[in-house]
């Protein structure tokens, strides 16, 4: 069974590695969704603070028999900052 080992970004044509802790799938269609729902940790800050504030940014993950390559767009940028914007203005801490 094939299920998803890290996600590889290149962000800034800077190189960052995730290592999911466990990933849950699932099936239909002839199409395999996989995700994982984690907590941010002190030893995210890096990714997380490049990836807010990225030009140019792609994921690859990486799975026991295949990859899947997707840019991650300025909107999705946007996004992301706005998140952590809004985390750290209610006290988050990492």
């Amino acid at each position: 069974m094939a299920i998803l080992r890290k996600v590889q970004f290149s962000i800034d044509e800077m190189a960052y590695e995730f290592y999911p802790l466990y990933t849950e799938r699932d099936h239909g269609s002839g199409k395999i969704w996989e995700w994982f729902d984690e907590s941010v940790t002190g030893s995210d800050r890096e990714l997380i603070y490049a990836l807010s504030n990225a030009e140019n940014a792609k994921m690859k993950f990486i799975g026991s028999q295949y990859y899947d390559i997707r840019n991650i767009t300025q909107q999705q940028t946007l996004d992301i900052k706005r998140v952590v914007e809004l985390y750290n203005a209610m006290g988050g801490t990492y």
